[in-house]
């Protein structure tokens, strides 16, 4: 379901997240820079496309399994069920990391 909303639209509004961290980030993320805004509206667009699959996973009688599956299904330790928002960055995080941990041990063989 991800991969037919992760369309031409997606790279781009991904590589505006991606242009929005920086070291300046770190320290001051909400700084009113170009970037800054680029990244948040990026952020945005990619919560709502993913927040749709999301809540029709959840509105479905059937279970997948795959990741996102887990992610929906988790809880914290007091019961409390996975938000969407808290889903996204989720999803965001991997895929985050997935990219830079693939290219920094590529840019090592």
């Amino acid at each position: 379901e991800i991969r037919e909303k992760v369309t031409t639209e997606f790279g781009p509004l991904y590589q505006s997240l991606a242009d929005g961290l920086s070291h300046l980030s770190v320290f001051f993320p909400r700084l009113p820079t170009r970037a800054h805004r680029e990244r948040d509206r990026a952020r945005a667009k990619i919560h709502t496309l993913f927040v749709e699959v999301i809540r029709k996973r959840r509105e479905s009688e059937k279970k997948a399994d795959d990741y996102l599956q887990v992610l929906i299904d988790s809880t914290y330790r007091d019961g409390r069920q996975a938000s969407d928002d808290d889903i996204v960055g989720l999803m965001l995080a991997t895929l985050f990391g997935g990219q830079h941990t693939s290219a920094i041990s590529s840019t090592w063989l």
